[in-house]
């Protein structure tokens, strides 16, 4: 590489593009470092700075040889700062990495989190949105904060503040919060792991709760239930009571409201993929509801056949709404129903039933375990087979069809029917029942 004496004369005479059609470094007299970098491909000239730092060769871009940017003189200038540094064992190019890590704020490493998991197939949208919704919900006063000012302590206080909050404002009694809070750190822990791999310059992850400051979670087990006597005589049907709430006018005034609750109730579906049921996934000839591999919790498409009640609902439900792409439309940002607090709690108010949207699910799966095989409970959920995986029998050849699977579907059905006593509920019952 050339050595000369570096004058604007000088540089403005250094060939560009250079004829070899590389780029070509050109050091000035003395060794310190300083010189001209040009474009073997473009006019582009640039004044740079070059050094060992550290037993590693690094080189840094003072700027542009553009007098409009910067004379000769300000960059032989800063090139002096940038060469003292280096002298003193300042390597630039990690503290430009470090200054990025402390600039890098949560709303950014979620960002890169979810959208990397996303495009490499890695998460599906479900569960960024998750991400999303967790932390706008419980972290949003961090989104703007750098990572590297967030402490073990700030992590270990906001972990007791989400089980306090969400336990104050809990609609059931026995929501202490431990779950909410548990995820909400777990996810911030995994955000903060991702964002340790693009900047090292990080701190250790403050996330990574141990075992004994998490709050114990046990999986919910709430769901509507039927009781009887010794004699056969009913002594509790929840079903009964919740189904004359959600299908009466008066209770919930918005009918596509109360279709999208009843649809939950005899389908066993999961909320996300009840809300967002799109009318290109129903298939009124064959009977049977198709959601493709990106709206499954599992992953792969699942398909289900309708039962009788299924397919009567959403007959009247396409008459109801017969434009659009989705079912169970709403004034929403997505265009459809979301999580339907509101007129779950009108239903409460109403029969004293306590349960949320996730509960009709346990409460189809748990009509269903009464009545079909756990094998077709499986298939009706989308349950994997899990603890089974090495049964080749099972796995293998046991592949029920969705037209196989409708015979069971429709006797879940005919036993949701009886204990709701579909068709033998009167107005007059639903208006006269309090809260207990």
């Amino acid at each position: 590489m050339p050595r000369i004496k570096l004058t604007k004369s000088t540089v403005d005479r250094l060939p560009a593009p250079d004829p070899s059609g590389k780029q070509v470094l050109y050091w000035e007299e003395g060794g310190n470092g300083f010189g001209v970098l040009v474009s073997g491909k473009t006019t582009k000239k640039s004044y740079i700075v070059q050094r060992d730092v550290n037993g590693r060769t690094r080189r840094q871009t003072i700027g542009p040889v553009d007098d409009d940017v910067m004379t000769l003189k300000e960059a032989r200038q800063k090139a002096g700062k940038v060469i003292n540094k280096m002298y003193d064992g300042v390597d630039p190019k990690m503290a430009k990495k470090e200054q990025a890590a402390r600039n890098y704020t949560l709303k950014d490493a979620m960002k890169d989190h979810t959208e990397t998991a996303l495009s490499r197939k890695q998460m599906k949208q479900i569960s960024a949105d998750q991400f999303k919704e967790y932390f706008d919900r419980y972290l949003s006063d961090w989104l703007d904060r750098p990572l590297s000012e967030i402490t073990p302590d700030d992590v270990l206080r906001r972990h007791d503040k989400i089980q306090k909050d969400v336990q104050a404002n809990a609609r059931f009694k026995n929501n202490k919060g431990y779950a909410a809070a548990n995820t909400a750190i777990r996810l911030l822990c995994a955000v903060w792991n991702s964002a340790k791999l693009r900047y090292p310059a990080l701190p250790d992850n403050p996330a990574k709760l141990p075992a004994s400051k998490k709050f114990p979670s046990k999986p919910r087990t709430v769901h509507l239930v039927y009781e009887e006597d010794a004699s056969g005589n009913v002594e509790r049907n929840d079903f009964k009571a919740f189904y004359d709430a959600v299908t009466h006018p008066e209770v919930i005034p918005n009918k596509v409201q109360r279709m999208f609750i009843e649809f939950i109730l005899f389908s066993g579906f999961r909320r996300r993929a009840a809300s967002g049921l799109q009318w290109s996934e129903v298939d009124f000839d064959k009977r049977l509801i198709t959601l493709g591999e990106d709206r499954t919790k599992a992953g792969r498409a699942f398909t289900v056949p309708m039962s009788d009640h299924l397919h009567s609902l959403l007959v009247e439900l396409r008459q109801l709404v017969p434009a659009g792409k989705w079912c169970f439309p709403a004034n929403s940002k997505s265009g459809h129903v979301e999580e339907p607090k509101y007129p779950m709690g009108l239903i409460e108010k109403v029969c004293g039933v306590k349960v949320s949207v996730h509960d009709l699910r346990a409460s189809y799966i748990t009509v269903a375990l009464e009545c079909i095989p756990l094998g077709d409970v499986k298939g009706l959920c989308d349950h994997s087979i899990t603890g089974l995986e090495n049964d080749v029998t099972l796995v293998h050849y046991n592949r029920k069809t969705p037209e196989r699977l409708r015979g069971s579907a429709q006797a879940v059905c005919d036993r949701l029917k009886i204990l709701c006593e579909v068709g033998q509920v009167t107005g007059a019952n639903v208006v006269k029942m309090e809260a207990k």
